[in-house]
């Protein structure tokens, strides 16, 4: 039975949850920082600032406007607060969007940058056209057989401490889930130091194990139920979980007392994420360009882990 939890600093994360709602600020701020950043320097030289592409795209994916929509916002707001300033249209920022670099943003303190960190790592499907239901679990056979990829696959990594996204990969809706995890490792151990990697038994396969075992890394891969113990040092930490979980003469039991051995619960911070991604942000792409999704999902992304850092709710045991 699960345990209920209730909320500590519910005054505090009240304010939090508030300054989310201040956009105003940010524009304001970003609208005059580039007042005088709106003249071409050169031939072929953007006329807008990439933090200023950057940001109306925040604020339309927060407040859920396209690009007509949002360009007139910015429009009325400039001229409300007597802002000289001229805004891009929307043919301008569908453009710019898809030449960006954007890269994830997990501002942390300087000392945190090679910290040691505990990794989840998990995927979801997004669709690519607004109001279907093509990303649900029901429609993965017929994807996979019949190539009618309708989705796309948002493949994250999430450092378990801050439960900041510190890793993104962006595939076709037909890719195995476990294919996601070797170029994810790969870009976090560039900032930081793994120790871990949890995840569930999709990531199960010997290409997850080999990544895993070349960096040094821990496994806490839940085994697949027909699983068998197998010789190789890399599977040294999934034959233990195979060991404990086969002390049992019930499996389910087994499976049981290792996830509270190995606190695996902590993994459930990754369903978590796209539980709020998909109830902020919805359950699919506004753009058309696959550059422009990509980017669309890194900017959303990056959204939660600016909430983050603003504050979380902090929870004990209901008495």
């Amino acid at each position: 039975m699960p345990q209920k939890m209730r909320v500590v600093n519910a005054n505090d994360y009240n304010k939090l949850l508030k300054e989310r709602g201040k956009v105003f600020n940010i524009m304001h701020s970003i609208l005059l920082s580039n007042a005088n950043n709106q003249l071409k320097l050169g031939k072929g030289e953007p006329k807008y600032s990439n933090l200023l592409i950057k940001t109306m795209y925040a604020v339309g994916y927060i407040l859920g406007l396209r690009l007509r929509q949002l360009c007139g916002f910015f429009e009325d707001y400039a001229k409300q607060n007597t802002i000289n300033i001229d805004i891009p249209d929307f043919t301008t920022l569908s453009r710019r969007l898809k030449k960006m670099d954007i890269k994830i943003v997990d501002k942390r303190p300087k000392y945190a940058s090679n910290q040691e960190v505990e990794l989840l790592i998990d995927s979801t499907t997004i669709s690519i056209y607004g109001g279907t239901t093509h990303h649900a679990k029901q429609n993965t056979k017929y994807r996979k057989y019949f190539r009618y990829d309708q989705t796309r696959k948002m493949h994250i990594s999430l450092n378990q401490s801050s439960k900041n996204v510190n890793g993104f990969l962006y595939t076709s809706g037909t890719l195995v889930d476990h294919q996601g995890l070797t170029p994810l490792v790969e870009q976090a151990v560039l900032t930081n130091k793994i120790i871990s990697v949890k995840a569930d038994s999709a990531y199960d396969r010997e290409p997850c194990y080999k990544t895993c075992h070349r960096h040094g890394i821990n496994t806490i891969i839940q085994p697949i139920a027909p699983a068998a113990i197998k010789k190789h040092p890399m599977f040294a930490e999934r034959n233990k979980i195979l060991k404990t979980i086969k002390s049992f003469e019930d499996r389910d039991d087994g499976v049981l007392a290792w996830k509270k051995q190995m606190k695996y619960s902590k993994r459930s911070y990754s369903e978590a994420f796209f539980f709020r991604f998909k109830k902020i942000f919805g359950f699919s792409m506004k753009n058309i360009h696959e550059d422009n999704r990509k980017n669309e999902l890194l900017i959303k992304c990056n959204i939660i882990n600016e909430f983050n850092r603003l504050g979380l709710p902090k929870f004990v045991l209901a008495e």
